[in-house]
């Protein structure tokens, strides 16, 4: 964004394409499709051969081989393409014709796999948008086509939250993105109950969301009240009253509500960002049932990102802590839980002798809590033998944590079609202090079970 993108070492054939993609404004920048169209054109234009094990390349005009392609098999699933469009139907028997009709799949396989990958496919792309609510597509709207005409469901917890939903939009319906201020008591007491197919379909999404996290810790029955308010352009929960509920259960109301109307909202201005005018939230607590100022406790803006992140990468924090230490009632949770602790003390024990630490047993206080707001473990130990007070340590301590713990996230990832749990994070706190110290966070890439 500060300076012009270097494409010397780059083909002149590539240049005005790449040159395109790179242009600092959104409205300048090529589309997808349109770089698949061009970039198809140059590919056609190459002279290629398609070979068995038994034959060689035969001598061509360059009298070189540039490239060799291992092409799979045209119903190997890992090339999946969307079926062609009508704009493009032309396009592919031309390409068909000049690379004898494997090599398709890769064209459009290269089109279309940053879209699934990212979850933020561009506007008129060939696959089905996420879904509005901020929840993950249904099985039977995210399917993919694959060669030979089968179908298979794409899985709806690669759906992202939108980081910049308004990102290249001129003229948005929502027009408090820079607004700071925090929501004021008389635009709670003026919101109304949801009125308009998709305020409803927003408040559904809202609530289905936050029952979801609730219910990991048991706290199902603090059922939220989601309203609107369009000239505050806010979207509003509300929870309680309940007697003598303590302060950190009041909290994960609070992140569970942001978090699911945040996430609801980011998708709602992606998909209608010139008519939907809410961008805004905010979650308060009633005291009473007849309480008229029920406090704001949390609020925040959609357009502003939904997850604890810095520079892209996720980092856990104290509340996210103070969620994970608070009981699952999940029984695939405590399941995982109790596998990936014993897979921590495996592991560091395993290299124990080779760093020079002495094996590690119960009295060491490894544990692990899941905070369902985030989707991410929390590894910490109390360090009551005082070992892991050294950076030495407590990187040996990490590097164990994320071998064993992302296998264990990933493993259930597989297996689970309702797990999604890909971040974790390690502390180690201090009892006698009251504090903790992060020591390695990361988030797991399902599929290979590698983080980053």
């Amino acid at each position: 964004m500060s300076a012009e993108p270097d494409l010397g070492g780059l083909p002149g054939e590539l240049r005005t394409t790449v040159g395109e993609a790179l242009a600092k404004s959104p409205e300048e920048r090529i589309t997808a499709d349109a770089a698949a169209h061009q970039c198809a054109r140059l590919l056609s234009a190459q002279a290629t051969q398609v070979l068995t094990a038994d034959t060689a390349p035969a001598p061509t005009e360059a009298g070189t081989v540039v490239a060799a392609w291992q092409v799979p098999e045209v119903e190997d699933p890992a090339w999946r393409v969307p079926a062609a469009p009508a704009r493009r139907r032309a396009l592919t028997v031309l390409v068909a014709a000049a690379v004898i009709g494997a090599v398709v799949g890769g064209v459009a396989a290269l089109d279309t796999g940053n879209r699934a990958d990212t979850g933020t496919a561009s506007k008129g792309a060939d696959t089905p948008p996420a879904a509005p609510s901020g929840e993950p597509a249904p099985h039977s709207a995210s399917a993919v086509p694959r060669v030979g005409g089968s179908t298979a469901p794409a899985d709806p917890r690669s759906v992202r939250v939108p980081t910049d939903p308004l990102a290249g939009i001129p003229h948005p319906a929502y027009t408090r993105a820079d607004d700071d201020a925090q929501p004021a008591p008389e635009e709670w007491r003026a919101s109304t109950r949801a009125g308009t197919p998709q305020e409803q379909e927003t408040e559904r999404a809202i609530s289905r969301r936050m029952a979801s996290m609730l219910a990991t810790k048991d706290l199902d029955f603090m059922e939220p009240t989601v309203t609107f308010n369009l000239r505050a352009q806010t979207v509003i929960v509300t929870g309680g009253p309940v007697p003598q509920l303590p302060d950190k259960y009041q909290d994960v109301f609070r992140r569970a509500g942001e978090m699911a109307a945040c996430a609801a909202l980011a998708h709602r201005l992606r998909d209608a960002p010139t008519t939907w005018p809410y961008g805004r939230f905010s979650v308060h607590w009633k005291v009473s049932d007849g309480d008229a100022e029920a406090p704001a406790i949390g609020f925040g803006r959609s357009t502003d990102g939904c997850f604890s992140e810095i520079a892209g990468q996720w980092h856990a924090d104290e509340p996210g802590m103070a969620t994970a230490r608070i009981p699952s009632s999940d029984r695939a949770e405590i399941r995982v839980a109790d596998a990936a602790v014993k897979a921590v003390t495996a592991t560091w024990n395993a290299g124990a002798a080779g760093i020079n630490e002495v094996p590690m047993s119960a009295r060491d206080g490894i544990s692990l809590g899941f905070d369902p707001v985030e989707n991410a473990a929390y590894v910490w130990t109390d360090d009551p033998e005082s070992r892991f007070g050294n950076h030495a340590a407590q990187s040996n301590l990490a590097g164990a944590v994320e071998k064993a713990v992302r296998g264990r996230l990933m493993a259930e990832f597989a297996d689970n079609r309702n797990w999604r749990y890909t971040r974790w994070t390690l502390a180690v706190l201090d009892a006698s202090a009251g504090e903790g110290q992060f020591i390695r966070s990361g988030t797991c890439t399902p599929g290979d079970g590698a983080g980053r």
